[in-house]
């Protein structure tokens, strides 16, 4: 089994981005072995879309099951002059330690067999507190269909009271989505512009450099 650190910055609380396959597993000693869990299962979902890679990569190839943390506050210190140890903030690094020292003694008491039973995957988030809600995946369309169910009996119950307006309420509805495309469309051509923007004083600086 692998446990992975990584640093993206030199700030912030140690989040766990990334799984193995039959996650389930290792998530449950997760939460049971550190006393401030931080992660999110959308956090995995994304990674998976993007073309990068950690020393975790390799491992999990060849097919070694394990949990990927990282730290990523404080970002533009990345790779840069300024990335010392004197600047990196030490409540991340005592962080990465708990869990490293939490998860070492946790699974050093467990059987192998549990961890790579094939339990599938698994839902997770952190609520207030470090509280690490974890679920089956595949609970998730039954939970979809109870929180729309309660979404339209709440809505009912409004236009019923007078509190809504059906016309409203709908056009309500359908906005936020067209709300959020427009979001997303905005950060994307920000994105855009910052990394043409980079290219160009990376291809300036390297012009004068020769």
């Amino acid at each position: 089994m692998v446990l992975n650190f990584e640093a993206r910055g030199n700030a912030g609380p140690v989040i766990l981005f990334e799984t193995g396959a039959e996650d389930a597993a290792w998530i449950e000693a997760y939460a049971r072995a550190v006393r401030t869990p931080q992660a999110s299962s959308l956090g995995p979902a994304v990674y998976e879309r993007l073309p990068n890679d950690t020393d975790f990569s390799v491992f999990k190839a060849h097919g070694l099951a394990g949990l990927n943390f990282a730290f990523i506050g404080g970002g533009s210190a990345y790779h840069q002059p300024w990335d010392t140890p004197e600047n990196l903030d030490r409540s991340s690094l005592q962080h990465q330690g708990e869990i490293v020292l939490g998860l070492a003694r946790h699974l050093g008491q467990m059987d192998r067999e549990e961890l790579h039973a094939g339990d599938g995957h698994a839902t997770f988030f952190t609520l207030p507190g470090n509280v690490l809600v974890h679920y089956p995946r595949t609970w998730e369309p039954a939970l979809a269909l109870l929180a729309a169910l309660a979404t339209a009996g709440a809505i009912a119950f409004g236009v019923r009271a007078g509190v809504l307006r059906l016309p409203g309420t709908l056009l309500a509805t359908l906005a936020f989505p067209a709300l959020a495309a427009a979001v997303g469309a905005v950060l994307v051509g920000l994105a855009w512009a910052v990394s043409r923007a980079s290219s160009a004083a990376f291809s300036c600086l390297n012009e004068n450099n020769w």
